[in-house]
C-alpha cells in the first residue's frame, strides 16, 4: 500500500515482508480540519490560499542519564548527560521540559509553516528536524519563538538529511535559556512511558504522553520535490504518544525528563483523520554521535560498508532466520577489508537484531565513518562474528 504526501513518504518494513507506507508528517490540507484528514507530515506548513503539513520532533542528549554509559565527548559542557534518572510525574516533567522546547516559524515569498525544536544550549542552539528548514535555507526566514512567546531570528548552523536533523543558532538570544537533558535512548524497552513536547498544528506547548511501541524500527523517509528522488532510513523509535503535524523537530522525552528521540513521522492510511498512535524518532543514540559535527557546522561523515544487499534467510541447527543477504562487495571496501563475502547473511550489527536490507542500511546510516561494527553473520550454516571498520565511500 503506498500513501503519497506532497513531499515525503515512509515506508515501514515489518519483519522483511509487509511494507506500509507511511509520511515524515507534511500533508496537503487546504484549512486545518482537512489536513488533519491527510496529515502525515510533522511540520505544519501553510500555502498562500491553501496549507500543507509535516510533523516531526527532535532532540538531543546533554549528558545521558545511564552513569553507565560515557558521557558525550567533543560536546560543548553545555551539552552534557543529566544523570538523575529519577522518575517524574507527567505534571513535573512538563514543568522541566517546557521551557526548552521552542516552536520553529519558516517563511518564504510563497510557503510559511510551523514546526518545533528544543534548546541545546545557552548559547542559542536549538536541534529541530531538517524537514522543517530545509526549503529555508537560502531564502526566506527563520523565526523562533519561546515558551514565553518572545521571538528570535535564526539562521542554519548544519542539517544532515540522511537522519532528518539540523541544528539552528538564534540571533542574540537571552541569558535565562533552559537547555534540555539527554539520556541514553540505547536503554529504552517497549512499554517505556514517554512523553512527546511540540506544536501540532501550530499549538504551541502541547504534550501528550504513551510508551515506546518498539526499538530499532528502520523506517524509510523518500521526498519526492523539485523532478528529485532520494531516500533515507533511519533506526527509529516507535511510539503511541500523538504526533501530528507541528511536532516536528520536538523532543520525546523519559519519564525522568531528558530527551531520548527527536519526533520527526508518523504513520497513516490516508482515510482515517489524525494520528494513528504510530509516530517515529530520531533515537537519542544516533543525535548524539551526529551532533559534535553539526554544532561545529560539519558534515556528518556517515559510515559506509561497501555492499548491495537483498532479504535473506540464514539457516541454522536451530531454525532459519530473516537477514540481510550480501549480494556484492565494493573492492576496497570496508565490507571487503572485513572479510565478508557474497551469500553471506548478516542477522545482527552489535546488539541490533537486523531482519531485512533496510534494518541493516537504518543501523549503518546512525554511525560515522571510523567506527568499528560487529556484524554476525551466517555462512555455509555456522554463525560467525566479523568486525569491520566503515568507511565513509558509497
Amino acid at each position: 500500500m503506498v500513501f503519497k504526501t506532497p513531499r515525503y513518504i515512509i515506508i515501514l518494513q515489518n519483519d522483511g515482508k509487509m511494507m506500509t507506507k507511511i509520511r515524515p508528517v507534511l500533508v496537503k490540507s487546504i484549512p486545518i480540519i482537512v489536513s488533519l484528514a491527510i496529515l502525515v507530515g510533522l511540520v505544519f506548513f501553510v500555502k498562500l490560499g491553501s496549507t500543507t503539513s509535516e510533523m516531526g520532533q527532535t532532540n538531543y542528549p546533554k549528558e545521558f542519564t545511564k552513569l553507565s554509559h560515557p558521557a558525550n565527548s567533543g560536546l560543548p559542557p553545555e551539552v552534557s548527560p543529566n544523570k538523575n534518572n529519577s522518575e517524574l510525574s507527567w505534571e513535573k516533567i512538563a514543568e522541566k521540559v517546557g521551557p526548552s522546547v521552542v516552536s520553529i516559524s519558516v517563511a518564504s515569498v510563497r510557503t510559511a509553516g510551523v514546526g518545533s525544536g528544543m534548546i541545546l544550549d545557552t548559547r542559542g542552539r536549538v536541534l529541530t528536524n531538517n524537514h522543517v528548514v530545509e526549503n529555508f535555507t537560502k531564502t526566506g526566514e527563520i523565526k523562533i519563538v519561546l515558551n514565553d512567546s518572545s521571538v528570535y531570528d535564526a539562521k542554519i548552523i548544519k542539517t544532515d538529511p540522511t537522519l532528518d536533523l539540523a541544528v539552528l543558532q538564534m540571533d542574540s538570544p537571552p541569558k535565562n535559556l533552559v537547555p534540555v537533558s539527554f539520556a541514553d535512548s540505547s536503554f529504552l524497552k517497549s512499554g517505556d512511558p514517554v512523553i512527546a513536547f511540540g506544536s501540532p498544528l501550530g499549538l504551541a506547548g502541547t504534550v501528550t504522553t504513551g510508551i515506546i511501541s518498539a526499538v530499532n524500527r528502520p523506517v524509510t523517509t523518500k521526498k519526492t520535490a523539485d523532478n528529485k528522488n532520494t531516500s533515507h532510513i533511519i533506526n527509529a523509535l516507535q511510539t503511541n504518544a500523538a504526533i501530528n503535524p507541528g511536532n516536528s523537530g520536538g523532543p520525546l522525552v523519559d519519564a525522568a525528563g531528558n530527551v531520548v528521540g527527536v519526533n520527526t513521522a508518523i504513520a497513516t492510511d490516508g482515510v482515517s483523520q489524525g494520528n494513528l498512535g504510530i509516530g517515529f524518532a530520531v533515537p537519542s543514540e544516533t543525535v548524539n554521535r551526529a551532533l559534535p559535527f553539526l554544532l561545529e557546522g560539519r558534515e556528518f561523515p556517515h559510515g559506509r560498508l561497501g555492499i548491495s544487499v537483498s532479504a535473506g534467510v540464514a539457516e541454522l541447527d536451530n531454525g532459519k532466520f530473516l537477514g540481510s543477504e550480501v549480494e556484492e562487495i565494493v573492492p576496497d571496501s570496508a565490507a571487503n577489508q572485513a572479510g565478508l563475502k557474497t551469500g553471506d547473511v548478516i542477522v545482527s550489527v552489535g546488539n541490533v537484531r537486523v531482519s531485512s536490507q533496510d534494518g541493516l542500511v537504518a543501523v549503518v546510516n546512525s554511525y560515522s565513518a571510523g567506527s568499528k561494527l560487529d556484524l554476525k553473520i551466517v555462512r555455509d550454516g555456522s554463525e560467525l562474528t566479523i568486525g569491520a571498520i566503515l568507511r565513509n565511500v558509497e
